[in-house]
């Protein structure tokens, strides 16, 4: 069950894709969110990365450019996110709220140098991916709180 929270927030996203029309700025990134909860909540880093990678996929099929970019930034994004758990306690809300902003600046830098090394158009930059990190660290915990109270993960390593 735990690991359709990525996919489900990709339904989410797309379908709320309309709402913020051309306010970017204020559009929180629900499967970052997703992919950070699930790395944090799962005893072993296999499925997390699938599932990671599996959304990433289907973004890619649906949005923006190159093909697998999203993919690949997702599934490391997970893995860093799997690695760096065992160092920090997990349901700490500032642990939370830093792996939120870390894996949000990491996931549009690691975009980014794809699109630089592929010579493709990039992600948009700047003020909008602060805006969107910023307002997705907002939501984060709120949402985690949501996810933990419906979903009861084991924060054991």
């Amino acid at each position: 069950m735990i690991y359709l929270v990525p996919l489900a927030a990709l339904v989410l996203d797309r379908l709320g894709f309309g709402l913020f029309g051309g306010w970017e700025l204020f559009r929180p990134d629900l499967v970052l969110l997703a992919v950070v909860y699930l790395a944090l909540a799962v005893k072993k880093p296999t499925w997390a990365v699938l599932t990671a990678w599996l959304t990433g996929f289907l973004i890619d099929l649906t949005g923006w450019g190159l093909l697998g970019a999203n993919a690949l930034s997702f599934a490391v994004v997970s893995l860093l996110v799997f690695t760096l758990r065992g160092l920090v306690y997990r349901r700490s809300a500032p642990v939370r709220l830093f792996m939120v902003v870390g894996a949000g600046f990491f996931h549009r830098g690691l975009l980014w140098l794809i699109a630089l090394l592929s010579r493709t158009p990039g992600p948009s930059g700047g003020w909008e991916m602060a805006g969107q990190v910023l307002i997705t660290l907002v939501l984060g915990l709120p949402l985690f709180a949501l996810f933990d109270r419906w979903l009861k993960p084991s924060y054991e390593a």
